[in-house]
């Protein structure tokens, strides 16, 4: 959250969901923060990725599973990180844009 404060930008990208979306109310203020943004692809991702100010790549080993049931390998190999940035810039452009306001008012409405 101080990252978005002090302009960091944040870009993540998402598989849809097979049930509604829902941001716990502690998320809200990320999730609004126009620093942050996310987009949703249609079709199930083939890797998960991250990348840190395109210096540093991670990916999990599994990634048909939760991230979190994974081993996540790091990488600072310039070849790497220049691939992984590639190719979430070509999903990034095709994801389309979540709109996170519209879904936080149907929670609030539903509290």
């Amino acid at each position: 959250k101080d990252d978005l404060q002090k302009g960091v930008k944040y870009r993540i990208i998402l598989d849809e969901p097979k049930t509604e979306w829902h941001f716990a109310r502690e998320l809200w203020p990320i999730v609004l923060n126009p620093n942050y943004k996310i987009r949703i692809i249609r079709d199930k991702s083939k890797i998960n990725l991250l990348l840190f100010d395109d210096q540093v790549a991670g990916f999990v080993y599994y990634p048909g599973k939760p991230v979190a049931e994974s081993p996540m390998v790091y990488t600072n190999h310039p070849c790497l990180i220049i691939s992984f940035h590639e190719y979430f810039e070509k999903v990034w452009v095709k994801a389309e844009e979540l709109n996170v306001k519209a879904i936080i008012g149907k929670t609030k409405n539903k509290l």
